[in-house]
């Protein structure tokens, strides 16, 4: 807990990775979930671009869950750790919202990836042609 003149912060450690802040005012709460995905600002909840995955490490098949704040072209992607794309998982326009997907551990032509470590991205083309993109590190197992 931190206290400065005008705001006030609380810290949560671990994997939730939890901020908050209170500013003057009171209408001022900001809550960031790592885990979840979701942000709150006075008690209203918003979409936050992220990509969350379950359960990982996994030797079959992984939940993906993903997060697009503002209306754009997505991609989301899995990559090994060469940098090689293995497969695409999506690839289109997206409005705001929070999607999820099975993925089954293939590549893009059909074949069981080997067990290792891989690079999940998640890319949004939004607002004038900014890119904006997240990733996240799955480990498959035999």
């Amino acid at each position: 807990l931190v206290a400065t003149d005008s705001l006030l912060f609380a810290f949560k450690g671990g994997s939730t990775q939890e901020f908050w802040a209170y500013g003057p005012g009171a209408e001022t709460l900001v809550v960031t979930t790592g885990d979840k995905g979701t942000m709150a600002e006075g008690g209203k909840k918003r979409i936050v671009l992220g990509v969350w995955l379950t359960p990982n490490p996994t030797y079959a098949k992984v939940r993906i869950r993903y997060g697009v704040p503002t209306e754009g072209k997505i991609e989301l992607a899995v990559y090994n750790i060469l940098g090689e794309r293995k497969r695409t998982l999506v690839n289109g326009v997206r409005p705001i919202g929070e999607y999820s997907l099975n993925w089954d551990g293939k590549d893009d032509n059909g074949k069981k990836l080997s067990a290792g470590i891989y690079i999940i991205t998640l890319n949004l083309l939004a607002e004038k042609q900014t890119l904006k993109s997240k990733t996240t590190k799955l480990i498959l197992t035999k």
